[in-house]
């Protein structure tokens, strides 16, 4: 049997002779069909399957059923988990910020894992399905942002004096912050307000009547996670030498006043406030609390004019 060719039929005589004297003769005519072991009509078939899924596997046009993220906004660092379902689609690749990955085309679903803690900015993502010279893509952004991290909080000066007005200038350094506020700021003159940016100074006036004062950062990012980083300074006692041979003590801040008591000279006393005209301070010893002159003290770690204003008859 030929493999290829036409179905065609053979016919031949098949002559039987007798053995006798007589020599008889017997004619038979006999056909045989012969098949190819293809028929040419089966090739037709074949050729019109194999040119018809060749036509198929040019012209289709492969689909983005489906492309999504995890989360449309990640503290960088975080993992990024990306599905899809594509159909028809040869081969797939992940564009990252322009930058392609291969992928698997698999069964039409997948994932991908990405780590986004070495990508600055955001995350352009897009993905692309292709099926010979046709392609289709789909793109989704995710946001990263920095994690929100305290990295400093200072205060100049870190002692301050109790009952004295003094610059107190803090700084602080913060990442990955949408809001930002000072809590404990002693303000009353509204000179100190609370910072709006991620890193800065702010300088203002406090007066300090506690033995400590305590301040609070507080950082929020934008997916509300809060941190705080306290800072407490110590507020000590603003004291003057007694730069007279003595130094007389009032019940008022008047010369005709009452005298309290006497003080010796190079003794260290503790200043609470002055007089409105600033030629009085009150001073507080391990007994009483007593006015006395200015011009009989030295005070050299402040300006006795900062001191807070009291007045006459408080106790």
């Amino acid at each position: 049997r030929p493999l290829l060719g036409r179905r065609r039929m053979l016919e031949f005589t098949i002559e039987a002779h007798s053995l006798d004297d007589a020599g008889f003769v017997l004619a038979l005519p006999v056909q045989l069909p012969v098949v190819p072991l293809l028929d040419w009509r089966l090739l037709l078939v074949m050729a019109g399957i194999l040119l018809t899924a060749l036509y198929r596997s040019l012209t289709v046009t492969p689909v983005i059923l489906d492309f999504s993220s995890n989360s449309s906004s990640l503290t960088r660092g975080e993992m990024l988990e990306l599905e899809w379902q594509v159909q028809d689609a040869l081969l797939l690749q992940l564009g990252v910020n322009g930058v392609l990955i291969d992928l698997p085309a698999g069964g039409g679903q997948g994932g991908y894992s990405l780590a986004t803690g070495d990508h600055e900015g955001d995350l352009v993502l897009e993905l692309l399905a292709h099926h010979g010279d046709r392609s289709v893509s789909q793109t989704l952004s995710v946001r990263l942002h920095d994690p929100l991290v305290i990295e400093a909080f200072n205060a100049t000066p870190p002692i301050l004096l109790r009952h004295v007005r003094q610059t107190l200038t803090l700084d602080w350094r913060v990442t990955g912050a949408q809001q930002l506020r000072i809590d404990g700021l002693p303000a009353p003159e509204g000179e100190l307000a609370g910072p709006g940016a991620g890193s800065g100074t702010l300088a203002g006036t406090v007066l300090p009547v506690d033995d400590a004062l305590t301040l609070t950062l507080v950082a929020m990012d934008g997916q509300g996670t809060v941190l705080e980083r306290s800072l407490t300074l110590p507020a000590l006692p603003a004291t003057c030498r007694i730069s007279d041979s003595s130094l007389t003590l009032y019940t008022e801040p008047q010369a005709d006043a009452s005298t309290l008591a006497r003080l010796e000279a190079g003794r260290l006393v503790e200043v609470e406030g002055r007089a409105a005209d600033g030629a009085w301070l009150r001073l507080r010893t391990d007994a009483l609390a007593a006015w006395s002159r200015l011009a009989g003290l030295d005070c050299p770690d402040f300006a006795p004019n900062d001191l807070r204003v009291l007045q006459p008859g408080r106790g």
